[in-house]
């Protein structure tokens, strides 16, 4: 490689990486997905009785967290396909909230809205703009 070159790859790199700086949004957000996806999963295991019959419910919510904190982990680490897994996961929440009560659906709903607003502003396209470097994808192996 001519020295050249050797310049103009670091030159890209470093352009690359002043466009993918995460916004404090993303970073809020991926957290906030850990952290209930954790929080939530530790709550729901003591529902896990000896004395009671094996709960199937139980083992849903636990994978529903366990997408939780995916979504968040892979948020943080710009990957644009756990864009679309955060907003289905919480899209997930309104629809269960129709059978509760009118509150929880009306807090899940404007969460679901601001959500989905800061993952697809213009701001975070940079951050989620694959990349030959950066890009994972569940099924590939990479």
């Amino acid at each position: 490689m001519s020295q050249a070159e050797m310049r103009m790859s670091v030159l890209t790199a470093l352009e690359l990486e002043l466009v993918r700086k995460r916004p404090l949004s993303i970073t809020l957000i991926g957290w906030l997905y850990i952290a209930v996806g954790v929080i939530g999963g530790i709550a729901h295991l003591f529902e896990l009785r000896a004395g009671e019959p094996f709960r199937t419910d139980v083992i849903w919510i636990e994978l529903l967290h366990l997408v939780a904190i995916a979504a968040g982990v892979w948020l943080l680490r710009g990957q644009n396909w756990a864009r679309w897994v955060a907003v289905a996961w919480m899209g997930l929440h309104v629809i269960v909230s129709i059978f509760h009560n009118v509150p929880e659906l009306l807090i899940h709903c404007a969460l679901l809205g601001l959500i989905a607003l800061f993952l697809f502003r213009a701001a975070a396209a940079g951050y989620f703009r694959p990349n030959s470097t950066n890009q994972f994808t569940p099924f590939s192996g990479h």
